[in-house]
């Protein structure tokens, strides 16, 4: 099996998230759970699979620095909260790069571009993906965010919606 290793930090994220904001814990789990059905088919190799799909929890590592008032504010975010939460995936990047001494590491890629979207309309560069292992990472993240429950939209999309909506994204 593949040797993945994380430094502490990186996995007191997950307690931090589980003890201090329930919505961002479940989210990267599900993240999580769904990235390891979907890389069974898309990425057939056993050891960049367990490799890549180990690291996917820390897609949101950068939320460590994103206030709790934030994270956890039950009503529709501000322009100001909105571009502090945006943040996350760069607080992420350099983070990550740190602790895994690596400006390429896959974990430090997903938690900087899994917001970046096909098109060049994404955040915080505004690129096209054309790496297969964030696209599966950033379908998973919008897929768990439609089909959950959010201040701002206290109904849910139903599972076909969310398929129908990333299909047009």
């Amino acid at each position: 099996m593949a040797q993945v290793q994380l430094a502490q930090p990186m996995l007191d994220s997950v307690e931090y998230f589980k003890k201090n904001d329930p919505y961002t814990y479940r989210h990267i789990l599900m993240v999580f759970a769904y990235l390891t059905l979907l890389s069974k088919d898309l990425v057939p190799n056993y050891r960049a699979r367990i490799r890549e799909v180990a690291t996917s929890p820390l897609h949101d590592f950068g939320k460590v620095c994103v206030p709790l008032e934030i994270l956890t504010k039950a009503s529709p975010l501000t322009r100001d909260e909105r571009n502090n939460l945006e943040h996350h995936t760069t607080a992420g990047y350099i983070l990550l790069c740190y602790y895994l001494q690596s400006v390429d590491h896959i974990a430090a890629r997903v938690a900087r571009d899994h917001h970046e979207r096909n098109n060049g309309s994404g955040y915080p560069r505004g690129i096209s993906l054309n790496d297969r292992m964030v696209e599966i990472v950033a379908i998973c993240d919008i897929y768990d965010a439609l089909t959950s429950k959010r201040p701002y939209r206290p109904v849910s999309f139903d599972n076909r919606s969310a398929l129908e909506n990333i299909t047009i994204m």
